[in-house]
């Protein structure tokens, strides 16, 4: 019929809110990798600053699957 709509309750089980991290290798080492760090100078700056504060990894490292 013209205008009638069905009216369906929502229960909260319904609906599930996605998570708002949602891990992806090659985004992340786009973003936060080593060359990504190289190509401009704040991100060389960082790499500088890291090596002399002595830490172990400079960049992310993204475990292989």
């Amino acid at each position: 019929m013209l205008g009638q709509r069905s009216h369906t309750v929502e229960k909260p089980e319904d609906h599930v809110s996605k998570r708002t991290f949602q891990p992806h290798r090659k985004s992340r080492k786009r973003t936060h990798g080593f060359r990504k760090r190289m190509s401009t100078p704040a991100g060389r700056e960082v790499l500088r600053r890291r090596r002399r504060k002595g830490r172990k990894k400079l960049t992310v490292s993204v475990p292989k699957k």
